[in-house]
């Protein structure tokens, strides 16, 4: 939340939504709990206002890379247990079932 200075002229709801792990539904849910309109500006919030959406973040959710770290150990965790997912990641290949004929060349790299 240290970079508001950076986005004056954001509304709320899309400096959120630059965040990792907060898409824009949860965004509008974010200004709603809190009371804050999503379409103003970031440079009309107060400090504590800052402080209390920062708190609430944190306390609410995982995000950047408390979020990130995660999503490696569940992956991790897939190739530990050495079940099909785990063993496609390893591979890099599609997970979720993907033709590998002629699609999937981005992921076979």
């Amino acid at each position: 939340m240290k970079n508001l200075i950076y986005y004056k002229k954001k509304n709320i709801y899309l400096y959120l939504k630059e965040i990792y792990g907060i898409n824009i539904k949860t965004a509008f849910n974010i200004c709603n709990n809190l009371g804050f309109n999503p379409y103003s500006k970031t440079e009309n919030l107060l400090p504590s206002e800052i402080t209390n959406l920062n708190t609430y973040l944190t306390r609410n959710f995982t995000i950047k890379h408390h979020l990130k770290q995660e999503v490696k150990s569940n992956i991790k965790n897939l190739i530990f247990l050495k079940n099909y997912r785990g063993h496609r990641h390893s591979l890099g290949l599609p997970v979720r079932g993907q033709r590998t004929k002629t699609n999937a060349k981005t992921q076979k790299r």
